[in-house]
């Protein structure tokens, strides 16, 4: 319900929304966060809050390191769904954040979650993963070749460092659905 108030007067509901990111109900610090996501899969996106991230800034910025995992996801959330259109803006901010505290690197790595499927290096980065991976790989099978909705797909290989050093890497893999037209979509797992 507090959408239709951000989609009429942002500014004065985004200073109300702000002080509810101090309350010490972590239900009313998630309806801060929540609440002014801009691209709510459930509601209406707010233009307001789309064209301009920095609006809800204040709100996260006061929850980056929310003691509630149940704030922390609303607050990764909320900054995913700004990296789909203002990816420079949620990294500018993430790298400036301290990556060392548990909450926060919890929620930047759930943040940048489209980010990394998609091998943005300052994404990568961020979650120490930035370097080229240094692997050789061997062994790689799929089975069955092909198979219907409902099957099951093995894959199986052997991923060896070929580092000096110990590296953080982050290991995706693509499945081409195919589509009503007879095209296929890639989806990153």
């Amino acid at each position: 319900a507090i959408r239709e108030f951000l989609r009429r007067d942002p500014q004065r509901t985004l200073a109300v929304m702000k002080n509810w990111a101090r309350d010490e109900s972590e239900h009313v610090r998630r309806l801060a966060s929540e609440g002014s996501r801009p691209r709510l899969p459930w509601s209406f996106r707010l233009d307001a809050l789309m064209a301009d991230p920095e609006m809800a800034a204040p709100i996260l910025e006061r929850l980056k390191a929310d003691d509630s995992l149940y704030v922390r996801k609303s607050v990764a959330n909320h900054l995913n769904d700004i990296t789909k259109l203002h990816p420079d803006w949620v990294m500018t901010r993430l790298e400036g954040w301290p990556l060392d505290k548990p909450q926060t690197a919890w929620i930047a790595r759930h943040a940048l979650r489209t980010l990394i499927k998609q091998g943005d290096r300052r994404a990568l980065a961020v979650i120490g993963a930035g370097q080229k991976a240094a692997v050789r790989l061997h062994g790689f099978a799929v089975s069955p070749a092909k198979l219907s909705l409902g099957d099951r797909l093995d894959i199986s290989f052997g991923l060896e460092s070929t580092a000096r050093e110990s590296q953080r890497l982050v290991i995706d893999y693509a499945i081409h659905y195919v589509k009503k037209s007879g095209a296929s979509s890639a989806k990153v797992f």
